[in-house]
């Protein structure tokens, strides 16, 4: 069983999953959230160094500025493939206006969508990565076998014909995959 901890940070959500034998955070928020991460996860007796992997639903800044923080504590840090191209831009924008800690890349562990159910099983987390260039190209969902969905920043189904077909396919796609529960980047938790 996965217990799914719920933190928001200056209204962007992490989803930390704990197996018992693996914690994966889901997301990081800006830059400097490392202090209202370490109070949260003190409500459920953890601290930050007990995260075992970090991935983020993209790079923005505002689901991937803490990643180099998190990697400094010891937090391994998995890239989807279709992410590396679009770390660079989002460091660009962040220069000068966020205390922003940029990230090596040369110790991240690049996956690629096809290869994380192997990834995710072998750490005790059954599910899939999804590529779903709806928000921004680099954008990725976590849908786990139990049905709940981690969405990042992918607009909500009631939204989706706002934003065209690619919206609305992404989410016939993850209904047919077997989502049921949305864990989105803003906002509250909701049953589809």
């Amino acid at each position: 069983m996965i217990q799914v901890i719920s933190i928001t940070i200056n209204a962007v959500n992490l989803y930390l999953l704990d197996t018992g034998a693996c914690r994966f955070l889901i997301d990081t928020g800006f830059p400097g959230s490392m202090p209202a991460l370490g109070r949260a996860l003190r409500q459920y007796g953890l601290k930050v160094r007990n995260i075992d992997y970090v991935m983020v639903t993209h790079f923005h800044i505002d689901h991937a500025g803490s990643l180099q923080e998190l990697k400094d504590e010891g937090v391994r840090a998995m890239v989807v493939d279709v992410q590396q191209p679009f770390i660079a831009p989002m460091e660009h924008m962040a220069a000068g206006k966020w205390p922003y800690r940029p990230l090596r890349c040369d110790d991240n562990m690049l996956i690629s969508a096809t290869d994380a159910r192997n990834f995710l099983a072998g750490i005790g987390i059954m599910g899939n990565i999804i590529p779903v260039s709806v928000h921004s190209e680099d954008s990725v969902c976590m849908l786990l076998d139990m049905g709940a969905v981690f969405t990042g920043d992918l607009p909500a189904p009631a939204l989706a014909t706002a934003y065209g077909t690619a919206a609305e396919a992404t989410w016939h796609m993850l209904k047919e995959m077997g989502a049921n529960t949305v864990y989105p980047g803003h906002g509250q938790a909701y049953i589809l």
